[in-house]
């Protein structure tokens, strides 16, 4: 009798964490399209800025960004931000990373010249 009590205890609690964890999941992937819109302004802000850096030749550091923009200083600081926000804005998107490595996957966006054997 008490073996069978502690079988059930432990299905009983293996059968709440599986729950648990098929909730947290769920959660997990609902796409908050706050989120969405936030990343999304904030690249298009990037692109602004990248574009206005291009087209003046004023250095990054010397043009004024507004609230809530990641300082940027260089070229490279501006290569990192971008990569981050487009990664935050992938993970916001359900699917997004599986998209990117599906694309990347394609042989249209391999280098030329640096297979094996070359």
């Amino acid at each position: 009798m008490k073996n069978l009590l502690r079988v059930m205890a432990v299905l009983l609690a293996v059968g709440s964490m599986a729950q648990a964890v098929c909730n947290f999941n769920k959660s997990l992937s609902v796409i908050n399209p706050v989120l969405v819109e936030d990343e999304a302004n904030l690249l298009t802000q990037l692109i602004e800025l990248k574009k206005q850096s291009d087209l003046t030749g004023i250095p990054f550091s010397d043009i004024q960004t507004e609230a809530g923009m990641p300082e940027i200083k260089s070229n490279d600081d501006f290569k990192e931000q971008f990569l981050q926000h487009t990664l935050k804005y992938l993970q916001t998107i359900k699917g997004g990373e599986n998209t990117v490595q599906k694309v990347l996957k394609q042989q249209e966006l391999q280098p030329k010249g640096c297979g094996p054997g070359i």
